[in-house]
């Protein structure tokens, strides 16, 4: 898709991660919406947020700028 829109690979998987990221962050917030706010005080909801947390720092784009700013 990126060479397609002519933008260089780290564009494109930096925009992919920030669109990931949008979503997940939108399902969590129907989460607390079915769920309720304390939704992440069950046993259930912990799990889910732990998931979530570590599928947001593999989606965290500042390492991949990082890295190529050197």
């Amino acid at each position: 898709m990126a060479q397609l829109r002519d933008l260089p690979a780290i564009s494109g998987a930096m925009i992919w991660a920030r669109q990931i990221e949008r979503q997940l962050q939108a399902y969590m917030k129907r989460l607390e919406d079915a769920l309720g706010k304390d939704w992440e005080l069950h046993a259930e909801g912990q799990r889910l947020r732990i998931d979530c947390n570590d599928l947001m720092k593999k989606l965290d784009t500042r390492p991949v700028i990082y890295c190529h700013l050197k």
